[in-house]
Formats: C-alpha cells, structure tokens, sequence
C-alpha cells in the first residue's frame, strides 16, 4: 500500500502529513536549530494494537529515511 505526504500548511517549515489512502497516518516535520543527524522527525497514528518492538516514531537525518 503506498503511502502520500500532502503538505499541512500549518507552518513556514517543512512540516507534512502522511496518508494511506484518504486516512491520515502519520507525520513527518522538519526541526531545526538541532544537531543534523535528527533533523527530520516522524510519527505514526493509531497504532493501538501495534507490535511491542514496533517504532512508531524517530529521528533521522534526512527526509527519505524519515
């Protein structure tokens, strides 16, 4: 299933929603002023039921790990 990124518009920096279909799934945003290898945080929604060693969020250095 692929997923899309739609920008919210919520803030001057890159800051996306991520999609699966018309249900938002996550978020993906841009932090700066931190040290570069965090600079891009992600997060995934509803994750209830989720697997104890499943990572719902992180922070990574580049957009295309997050």
């Amino acid at each position: 299933m692929a997923l899309t990124m739609r920008p919210t518009g919520d803030r001057e920096d890159k800051d996306y929603s991520v999609f699966s279909r018309e249900f938002r799934v996550g978020r993906i945003y841009e932090i700066r002023g931190g040290p570069e290898h965090l600079r891009w945080f992600w997060a995934l929604n509803g994750t209830l039921n989720k697997p104890a060693d499943l990572r719902t969020d992180d922070r990574v250095a580049n957009l295309e790990e997050a």
